[in-house]
C-alpha cells in the first residue's frame, strides 16, 4: 500500500491520536491531560508539499477532537533561516506544555538539543519525514515515513531502468539531512548501475 502526502500525515496525526486515545496503557499515562493538545511541526505552508500534509493533519484532527482535545500545525514562513526557525518552534512548542509533538528533525544541529528538551520533559516525541535512523537518536516514542537511503535508491533504480543518464537529485533545501540522505541513496542506485 502506497501513502500519498496526505496519507501520510494523516496516518502521524492518527498515531499520535492513538496514542493519546490509549495513553492511560502506557507508561506515560498520568502526563496526558485530559483534552491534549498535539502540536505538529512542519514546513512552510508556501510549499505545496506541505500544504498537502496540513490538510491531512487537518483531517485526523477530528479524532483528538473527539476526546475533547486540540491539534495546532506550526512551520516556518519560509526556508530562509531554516534550522534556526525550526529550534524556536519546537521551544514555542515546548512551551504550551502539550500532550504530544510530532516533528521532522531536519537539521540536527539547530533541532536536537531542544528535541532532547521535549523528551526530557517527559513529553512524548514523534518524528516523521526525517528518516528511522534520526528518529532513533532523538529517543522518538515511534516514527512515520520511510527510510530516506531506501527510498533514495528505490527511485534511482527507477530512474535507470526507465533509462536516465546522468542522473542529478535536487536539494531544494541545503541541509536538510532528510533531503541529503534520500539523494545520496539517488547516488548510490545510479552509481551501482554506472551511471
Amino acid at each position: 500500500m502506497k501513502l500519498g502526502k496526505k496519507g501520510i500525515a494523516a496516518a502521524a496525526a492518527a498515531a499520535l491520536a492513538t496514542t493519546v486515545a490509549f495513553a492511560p496503557a502506557s507508561k506515560a499515562a498520568d502526563s496526558i491531560p485530559a483534552n491534549p493538545k498535539i502540536i505538529v511541526l512542519g514546513g512552510a505552508l508556501t510549499d505545496s508539499f506541505w500544504n498537502a500534509v496540513k490538510a491531512g493533519v487537518d483531517a485526523a484532527t477530528a479524532s483528538i477532537e473527539k476526546t475533547g482535545g486540540t491539534v495546532e500545525y506550526m512551520g516556518p514562513k519560509d526556508y530562509s533561516n531554516f534550522g534556526p526557525d525550526m529550534a524556536r518552534l519546537t521551544q514555542a512548542a515546548l512551551a504550551q506544555k502539550p500532550a504530544a509533538i510530532a516533528s521532522p528533525n531536519w537539521i540536527s544541529a539547530s533541532q536536537s538539543p531542544e528535541i532532547a528538551k521535549v523528551v526530557k520533559a517527559g513529553i512524548p516525541f514523534f518524528s516523521y519525514n526525517t528518516g528511522p535512523q534520526q528518529s532513533a537518536k532523538d529517543k522518538a516514542v515511534g516514527y512515520v515515513g520511510s527510510d530516506e537511503v531506501e527510498a533514495g535508491k528505490a527511485a534511482g533504480a527507477a530512474m535507470v531502468k526507465a533509462g536516465a543518464k546522468n542522473i542529478a537529485c535536487i536539494n531544494q533545501t541545503p541541509g536538510a539531512q532528510n533531503l541529503e540522505t534520500r539523494c545520496a541513496g539517488v547516488k548510490a542506485a545510479a552509481a551501482k548501475a554506472g551511471d
